[in-house]
Formats: C-alpha cells, sequence, structure tokens
C-alpha cells in the first residue's frame, strides 16, 4: 500500500493528475479511512480548482488525523479560494500551532491577511515566514507587495529584487518590480522587469499590457501598440487590452478606431465607466450618443478618488461632464516628480451628484473650481449652488469669477480698462434668421461657445458667408468683430500671460503668416521666432512696457480667478487687443521638442505659484 502512495506521489509531483488520482482513489478503496490519500486527493482538486471538493476531502483527513500541519494548509488554500478568508485564516493559525516554523504556512496566511486588508498582519505573517526560511522567494515578493500597498515603494523594490535573486525566473516578482518603478516614473527600468516578465512567461497578459502603458508614457506609441496586440493575441476579450488600444488611438488622433476598441471593451463589459467617459468625448459629431455615454458613465459613479502615499493635502475638484473644464492635471499631479508636489484628487462631476453626496465626501483640505467655461454651467450650476452652501473649506475660483468671462462680457467687466481694445461680441441663438442684424460687423470670426484653440472658427466677411456657418450643438455661436492685428513687419502676434493669484507669469509667444494663431503650427522653430519668444519670457515688461504690464496685472485683478489666463496681442501704438481671459488655460512644459525647453524654467515658475497658493492657502484654513 505504501509502494502505491508512493508511485502516486510521483505520478501528482510531475503533474500526472489523473494516474495520481486513480491510485488515491484506489488506495481509498482498500481503505476508506486512509488520511493521507484523503489528504492528496484534496490537493488534486485544489489543483483542478475544484475547492468545494477539496475542502470536503481534506476536512476528512483531518477528522481521521488532526495532527497534521499540512492538512489544514491545504484546507486553508481551498477555503481561501473560495472567499472564505476567516476559515482559512483559522486553518492557517491552526497549522501554525501544530508547526510554528512552518514558513510556507506563514507566508499563505500572510497572504489570507492581505486579501482581508489588515495590512499590518499580513506584513508580521510574511516577515516571520522569512525569519524561518530566508530563502523563501514567494515571502519576499508578497512582502514587497505589502510595502508597495503602504507606499513604501524603495522596500518593495529592495523585497522584489530579493526575491529574484533567488528566483531570477519569476515573472510576478519582475512584473511586481516594473510596477513599483513605474509609481517612481523610472519607465526604462520598469520596461526591462515587463519584458522580463514576459520572457518567463510569453502568455503573461498583465505584463504585455502595463509594457503597453509604459511605452504610451514614453510616447512610444508604435511599441504600445504591439504590446496591446500581442495580449489580444493571447486574450481577445481582453478588456484592458481594448480600452488601452482606444486611449492610444486617441492619442494619435484617429479617432474612429479608439471608437471601435472602446465599443469592443463596452461589448465585453458594459459598465466600463472609463470608456463610456472617453467615447462621449470623442463622439463630437454626435451630440445624443456622446450624451448617452456620459449619463451612463457619471449616473454610475462621479466621484473619482487618486490618492498617493506621497501627497501633501487632498483637493476636490468640481468638474462638469462636458468640455468646460481647466485642463488642471499638471497644475495637480496625483504622482510624485520634479515640477510640483502631488495630491491627493477627489475628481467630483457635479452636475450628477445624488442628493445629499456633499454629506459623504471624503476629507479633503480645499476645492478647486475646475468648471472654467462660464457657458457650459447650465447643468452645474444649481448643485454647485447647494454644495457650496454647506462647503467650510476653502474655495479657488469661485463660480461667480468664472461667470464673469464669457466673451460676449468681456467688455463689462474689462471695457473700463483704458488702453484694452475688446472687438465687439455678440452671442448669437442659431433660430430663424438668426444671422441677419445690422449691428454685426464684419468682417467677423464666427465660434463654438465651446471652441478653444480655434477649433471650428470661421472668418465671415457679409450675412451670407454667415447664413452658412454650421449649426452649433448648443444652439448658439459667438460673432466676434475681426481686428487686423498685423504688427509692422505683416506677422500675427498671440502673447499668453497666466494668472496664479491673481500675479501674472509669462507662458508662451505664438508668431504666425495667419491671423489664426496655433502655438503648435506658427513654425516656432524659426530662430529669430525663438529669439523674440525667449525675450518675452524672459523680461514681459520690457517687451509689453510699463503700461502694458499695467494692463495684464489690472485685467488679473479684474477677473479676480486664482488660476486663469489671458490671451493678447500687442497693437503698435501700445495698446492691447483683448482676444480671450478666462480660467480655461493650459499649461504644459515642453519634453518633445529640443528647441523649445528653454519654456521650460517659466513653465516652473507657474506651477511653483501654484503649489505656493496651495500651502498657503490650506494653511489659512487650518489657523
Amino acid at each position: 500500500m505504501e509502494v502505491s502512495l508512493e508511485t502516486a506521489l510521483q505520478h501528482h509531483l510531475a503533474g500526472r493528475l489523473n494516474e495520481a488520482e486513480a491510485i488515491y482513489q484506489a488506495l481509498l478503496q482498500d481503505r476508506p479511512d486512509h488520511p493521507d490519500a484523503l489528504h492528496l486527493l484534496g490537493e488534486v482538486a485544489n489543483q483542478r480548482r475544484q475547492f468545494a471538493l477539496a475542502a470536503e476531502l481534506v476536512t476528512q483527513a483531518i477528522n481521521i488525523n488532526p495532527s497534521i500541519p499540512g492538512y489544514y494548509g491545504t484546507l486553508g488554500r481551498a477555503y481561501k479560494n473560495q472567499g472564505m478568508l476567516d476559515a482559512a485564516i483559522a486553518c492557517y493559525q491552526q497549522a501554525l500551532a501544530l508547526q510554528p516554523d512552518d514558513a510556507s504556512i506563514h507566508n499563505s496566511l500572510g497572504n489570507a491577511l492581505l486579501d482581508q486588508g489588515r495590512l499590518a498582519d499580513a506584513i508580521i505573517s510574511y516577515q516571520n515566514a522569512l525569519s524561518f526560511q530566508q530563502g523563501l522567494a514567494d515571502a519576499h515578493s508578497n512582502l514587497g507587495h505589502a510595502f508597495q500597498i503602504q507606499g513604501k515603494l524603495i522596500e518593495a523594490i529592495a523585497c522584489y529584487r530579493q526575491a529574484l535573486a533567488l528566483r531570477p525566473d519569476s515573472a510576478i516578482a519582475h512584473f511586481n518590480l516594473g510596477t513599483a518603478l513605474m509609481e517612481q516614473s523610472k519607465l526604462s527600468e520598469a520596461i526591462t522587469c515587463y519584458q522580463s516578465a514576459i520572457t518567463y512567461r510569453p502568455d503573461y497578459v498583465e505584463a504585455h499590457c502595463n509594457l503597453g502603458v509604459a511605452f504610451k508614457e514614453q510616447k512610444k506609441y508604435d511599441e504600445a501598440l504591439s504590446c496591446y496586440q500581442n495580449a489580444l493575441t493571447i486574450a481577445p476579450q481582453w478588456v484592458d487590452a481594448l480600452y488601452n488600444l482606444g486611449v492610444l488611438y486617441g492619442l494619435i488622433k484617429q479617432p474612429a478606431l479608439a471608437q471601435q476598441y472602446y465599443r469592443q471593451a463596452l461589448h465585453i463589459d458594459p459598465e466600463l465607466v472609463s470608456a463610456h467617459v472617453n467615447l462621449s468625448g470623442i463622439l463630437t459629431n454626435n451630440w445624443d450618443e456622446a450624451q448617452k455615454h456620459r449619463d451612463l458613465a457619471y449616473r454610475k459613479q462621479c466621484l473619482f478618488i487618486t490618492r498617493s502615499h506621497h501627497a501633501a493635502r487632498t483637493v476636490l475638484i468640481l468638474q462638469d461632464a462636458n468640455n468646460g473644464n481647466i485642463p488642471y492635471s499638471l497644475l495637480l499631479p496625483t504622482k510624485a516628480n520634479d515640477l510640483i508636489e502631488c495630491v491627493n484628487l477627489i475628481e467630483w462631476v457635479i452636475q450628477y451628484a445624488t442628493p445629499d453626496q456633499y454629506l459623504q465626501l471624503p476629507d479633503y483640505d480645499l476645492v478647486f473650481n475646475a468648471i472654467g467655461n462660464p457657458d457650459m454651467t447650465e447643468h452645474s450650476a444649481q448643485p454647485m449652488a447647494d454644495f457650496l452652501k454647506h462647503c467650510n473649506k476653502p474655495v479657488l475660483n469661485s463660480p461667480a469669477a468664472v461667470a464673469r468671462t464669457p466673451r460676449h462680457l468681456m467688455s463689462q467687466l474689462f471695457g473700463d480698462i483704458a488702453g484694452l481694445v475688446i472687438p465687439a461680441v455678440w452671442r448669437v441663438e442659431q433660430r430663424g434668421d438668426w444671422f441677419i442684424n445690422p449691428d454685426f460687423q464684419f468682417p467677423a470670426l464666427a465660434r463654438p461657445l465651446t471652441s478653444h484653440g480655434g477649433e471650428g472658427v470661421f472668418l465671415v466677411h457679409n450675412t451670407e458667408e454667415l447664413a452658412k456657418v454650421p449649426a452649433d450643438r448648443s444652439g448658439s455661436i459667438y460673432l466676434c468683430a475681426y481686428y487686423d492685428y498685423r504688427s509692422a513687419d505683416g506677422y500675427f502676434r498671440k502673447y499668453r500671460m497666466i494668472f496664479v493669484d491673481r500675479k501674472p507669469y509669462p507662458y508662451h509667444l505664438a508668431i504666425s503668416e495667419e491671423w489664426m494663431v496655433h502655438y503648435e503650427t506658427a513654425n516656432m522653430s524659426a530662430p529669430w521666432k525663438l529669439l523674440e519668444e525667449q525675450r518675452f519670457l524672459q523680461d514681459p515688461a520690457k517687451v509689453l512696457g510699463t503700461q502694458g504690464m499695467a494692463l495684464i496685472e489690472a485685467i488679473g485683478q479684474r477677473m479676480d480667478l486664482d488660476y486663469g489666463g489671458v490671451d493678447f496681442s500687442v497693437l503698435p501704438d501700445g495698446r492691447l487687443l483683448l482676444f480671450e481671459a478666462n480660467a480655461t488655460m493650459l499649461v504644459h512644459p515642453e519634453e518633445d521638442n529640443e528647441y523649445l525647453k528653454f519654456k521650460n524654467p517659466c513653465v516652473q515658475k507657474i506651477f511653483d505659484a501654484f503649489s505656493e497658493l496651495l500651502t498657503r492657502t490650506t494653511t489659512r484654513k487650518s489657523r
């Protein structure tokens, strides 16, 4: 009989489960109370993911012989795999009561405790395992994972490296090391780790996807695309790969393919909020469908929390579901970087707020109103007002200040500031003969209410051309009298200043041959243009003159925003031609073009000023 059990074990260890099972069953035919046969048959059931059967068999073995520690370990695994964590923990503790120095059981206990969220207890268990068996690679890797959850990345990385020193072929240790390095923004090292994980386990779908994310962060889009496609070759229904392909094609301006992959992801997981949100953002020609996806997303979840273990404070961001938000991701990063301290973010799409949701918000230090386009507050205004009645924390960019900044109200806000030229602006409802109005001045710029960066803007010279302007989904457009602002050399110049706590900071100067000035298309690589922009960034007062700087400062004070900006040009007589002044101004460092990196010190000043504003605001409130 013992020879037969030895033969069964040899089959079992070699992975020949059918042969091993047959012998265990034969043993039990001869002796139904054979505890080792019952236990090992339970091991086979565990390996086949028949966890309930495994628990039943091993329980029979324990009832026959309750003094064998390994039985309890096997039963613990069966319970853990069924999600019965309390029962699993009790089994592991019983095993350790019988054999306190069993490192593998300490390690398994740590895993069950971790699944329960008992992080500190799990760490103790992993450390106990290593105190009895320093060479247990799994315990090093698991301890690293626990440290990583705590935000102790240095300790986590050390654990993963120790695990790999013991087991260089551990795909999961390479993968976990890669995720920790990604959190440290060490993308190249993370990529190496993910590639090693795939070398040892080619079908490691998660590693293919994370490798794609790392390449995407490096803006190596072809490599990222290949990673996601590899993941789908292994698992064609893998939602994470489909979703990330949607993100990637959105980044490289291929909206049709982005839509395709978002739709595939949603076909598999109709509840995937991020896919609904992103799909709504690219359905620019189908407002009704875009709104449907917004509703599906934000009615399911309108509060999004991102935490960092290195965060100095928590900021509640008020958002609109449409395109009217301030681009704040670089101002308020959730990962530590060299530009600005990271924060915890609570992003609240407030127009979808549930009743009394403000009472259930997590703790936060201050509020940043990111709804910066005053033309897009129709659905968020009332829930915003309801929330602010009960909010006792500082609020940056008050909704009242934002509400004063639409284009057609610029003359009311700034019209009495001598030295500013503000072209006439009409907000026009596109109904009936909307294009006929004796007050209109031509030539004029017709633009959608939500237009930024010149998208959808038409230069029209008469009523007939205006009548051909496409109707905007909002039912209204702006008509702005066109002012020929060419400089003496025939070029058009557009300056941007950013205000942080009402103080101006130079951001960029774009010089173009076309009246529609975009920094990206203005051929700013020309040396003389770069030199002129550099002079502006280094000393805007010298470029704009005393009067010009006084005008900029007056605009900042009049807007009364904690964060905002102004686009303008300088006329030959020194007056400033105002294009727009509002909160929705993008600021970003230059990473791709070496010849533009001279701008980054100015960007850093803006980020530093905003970080200091957060600190001041939080400190004032805490006193």
